[in-house]
């Protein structure tokens, strides 16, 4: 300080290493503190007039509140340093100021020394040093967070307050979950903190988080009506856990405990059912009874068999192997060919069977090649052989014959009166298709193919319907997946269409028409082969006539 004004020069300057251990930034800025205080003790040694008033200027907040002197019980690291920094330097003497405009900062933001040596600042300091000797005073209206880590643990005292119960549906949100290895899971991460205060293991926190979610499942029944008469029926007793399991009567059985005593479990809950789908998956998607099995060697839901039953039908996987198809609609009149008399083979259906390996004559081969090249002739001529002549009186012999014109005529009545009078009948698809369910667009479906076991069926999505002229739906357009991200437009009817995706309407249907057992099924009464011999005599003793 002059008689033309004050002025700012650097005098000295000192830096250290962190300590290797571990320390948290507040401390770092303490020790720097520190460091300040004893660099300023050194200078005024030095010197020939002594620092009555020195001012030392710190950008940390929370080393500052240390140094203060607030009546806080901190620490020992904290509070050793605090009475080293104060006994050199008085606590009065501190001063805030921003870490934008600290000097002492340039050298850490990676300033090289050739640009130290041009900067303004690290020679003479903020501008606001010449104008402001007094500085800014620190004020603090509360705590800094970061002095709460250092305060030292101070008696007990006794706090008085009304903690509501939650459970645990409360805080995770099992519906968001559909598998109970993963609700187990995400329990274990809660308890994380309590296994490490009490060095539980990992199996350890797994079964906790079990015995939770179960006591939270059967304090929900335990309110009901019912409970009392379930108490009387099953022989409920709870175990060491708090849980309510069955006595049964196979205490003297050599099994497990889980066994002679299962757990008993709600029907309605969502958490049996999580419990189920882990059964079903353990007996990899087998039926209602191994699933049953499986469930009953820890548990015992009420309603058991049929919960699970709901749950198989709902199960995807299973759903992939057993879908039965939309049902199709009612077939439409019979054609003209079908309802009116012809001779025999006016209309005649053609379909592949073979190839069928033969050795045929060699007129035949000839007669055959002749029609592939000519096409088949109106009429044939010959030389009147004897053979195209008894052949001609034969078969004449046999169309006249007055049982096989009785035959005929008789045929022709059977086929009027019994045969046609059957084709009125409503024809009606097994009760195993999805009666009442409609086919829409965007309904996610199990395109069959004769080429694929029943197992590894595409997967298809329908773009469109394709109605006929009488409004009814038998066909569908389906976009199916060939690969990669290619697909196709593949044209299907509705017989050969499975639904992946279940509805109200195909739940109704399938609780309303449960599904036949192949023991009672009704077959057709086989034919006598007494029929068929008389059937070859009359044609035998026609012929001979």
């Amino acid at each position: 300080m002059t008689d033309t004004g004050t002025r700012c020069i650097l005098m000295s300057s000192k830096t250290r290493v962190a300590p290797t251990s571990q320390q948290t930034i507040p401390r770092l800025e303490l020790l720097s503190a520190l460091l300040l205080a004893r660099l300023m003790a050194s200078i005024s040694k030095n010197l020939e007039k002594t620092l009555e008033k020195p001012i030392c200027y710190m950008d940390s907040k929370v080393a500052l509140y240390w140094i203060l002197g607030l009546n806080k019980d901190w620490r020992p690291f904290v509070q050793h340093h605090v009475e080293k920094i104060r006994r050199l330097i008085p606590s009065t003497c501190w001063r805030h100021c921003p870490g934008m405009v600290n000097p002492a900062d340039l050298p850490s933001r990676g300033l090289k020394p050739d640009e130290l040596e041009k900067n303004k600042d690290w020679f003479k300091g903020p501008d606001w040093l010449t104008t402001d000797l007094n500085g800014e005073k620190a004020s603090f209206e509360d705590m800094p967070s970061e002095c709460i880590q250092e305060l030292r643990a101070c008696e007990k005292k006794t706090l008085g307050m009304i903690v509501a119960a939650s459970g645990l549906s409360q805080i995770i949100n099992i519906q968001k979950y559909s598998c109970l290895g993963r609700v187990l899971r995400v329990t274990c991460h809660m308890l994380t903190f309590i296994a490490r205060l009490r060095r539980m293991t990992a199996s350890t926190v797994m079964l906790q988080a079990e015995v939770l979610w179960l006591r939270e499942v059967q304090s929900s029944f335990q309110t009901e009506r019912k409970f009392s008469d379930w108490k009387v029926q099953l022989g409920l007793f709870s175990d060491q856990n708090g849980l309510w399991r069955c006595r049964g009567r196979i205490q003297n059985a050599n099994a497990r405990y889980e066994i002679k005593h299962p757990i008993l479990l709600p029907a309605g809950n969502y958490f049996t059912l999580l419990v189920i789908r882990e059964a079903h998956e353990i007996v990899f998607h087998s039926g209602v009874k191994q699933t049953l099995t499986e469930l009953r060697s820890k548990y015992w839901i009420v309603r058991g068999r049929s919960v699970v039953k709901k749950m198989i039908y709902r199960c995807v996987t299973c759903r992939r192997f057993e879908a039965r198809p939309y049902k199709a609609p009612d077939p439409p009149p019979l054609p003209r060919i079908r309802v009116e008399e012809a001779p025999p083979f006016t209309y005649t259906g053609v379909d592949f069977a073979g190839p069928i390996y033969t050795k045929d004559g060699t007129g035949k081969v000839s007669l055959k090649r002749f029609t592939s090249r000519r096409g088949i002739p109106h009429k044939f001529i010959s030389d009147n052989g004897k053979t195209f002549k008894a052949t001609a009186k034969k078969i004449k012999k046999i169309m006249n014959h007055p049982e096989a014109i009785d035959y005929v005529n008789e045929s022709k009545t059977e086929w009027r009166s019994e045969y046609l009078l059957e084709l009125r009948e409503q024809h009606r698809y097994s009760k195993g298709d999805n009666a009442g369910v409609e086919i829409k667009v965007g309904d996610i479906v199990i395109v069959k193919s004769n080429e694929k076991r029943h197992g590894f069926w595409n997967l298809g999505k329908v773009e469109s319907i394709i109605p006929e002229r009488d409004g009814l739906i038998r066909g569908a357009t389906v976009r199916v997946a060939t690969g990669g991200r290619k697909s196709t437009l593949l044209n299907r009817p509705v017989q050969h269409l499975y639904p992946m995706e279940i509805n109200h309407q195909e739940e109704e249907s399938s609780q309303d028409q449960p599904r036949e057992s192949q023991d009672h099924k009704e077959t057709a009464r086989p034919r006598r082969a007494a029929a068929f011999e008389a059937r070859d005599r009359i044609i035998a003793q026609t012929l001979d006539d």
